[in-house]
């Protein structure tokens, strides 16, 4: 799409690529235009943090609407692990978890859902040990990892999750572990 900072843009560069005049008008918006780039950072940088938060305060609309819904609390959990509030992300889930158990869907359905279910808080509970803390905290990791084996043993897609299981170890460089889920 082009605005008029586009054009004035491509005509300033048109000028100086043939050595003639640029006009006092558009030498003044490309300035402007400078100083607006370098005062702040672009929004590319700011977007996926602020639509993020937009996105939280949607799900929260959306668990209030539908408060015996699963989904939108697993999908605030994922919203929350970004912006690194895993305690929040972790209480979504385990409340996602309990509308999941007493949902009517089919047996083959929930035992899908709680393998997502069950690998999105075994990333929540893995991110909380280590991510922000000086000495990885033991008793999330495990946590995490039960989910995470959970979620391998669930469903028809459980084996999907394998790899993650895999990921776990390594990132703890325990490569013999991490091989053998990756080999598995």
């Amino acid at each position: 799409r082009l605005n008029s900072s586009h054009l004035v843009i491509s005509y300033a560069v048109f000028c100086l690529k043939k050595n003639r005049p640029i006009s006092i008008i558009a030498f003044s918006f490309l300035v402007y235009t400078f100083f607006l780039m370098i005062r702040r950072p672009p929004r590319s940088t700011l977007f996926p943090y602020t639509t993020l938060f937009r996105s939280v305060r949607c799900l929260d609309r959306a668990c209030q609407l539908r408060p015996n819904d699963y989904r939108p609390f697993l999908r605030r959990g994922y919203c929350l692990e970004a912006l690194l509030r895993f305690d929040e992300a972790i209480e979504s889930a385990l409340k996602a978890s309990e509308l999941l158990e007493s949902s009517n869907l089919d047996a083959m359905a929930k035992s899908q859902e709680l393998a997502e279910l069950c690998h999105a808080l075994g990333h929540f509970y893995a991110s909380a040990s280590h991510i922000g803390r000086a000495e990885p905290d033991e008793t999330d990791f495990s946590r995490g990892l039960t989910y995470m084996i959970k979620a391998c043993a669930s469903g028809a897609v459980g084996l999907d999750y394998v790899s993650c299981v895999g990921s776990m170890f390594s990132e703890r460089e325990q490569y013999q572990l991490a091989l053998f889920w990756y080999d598995w």
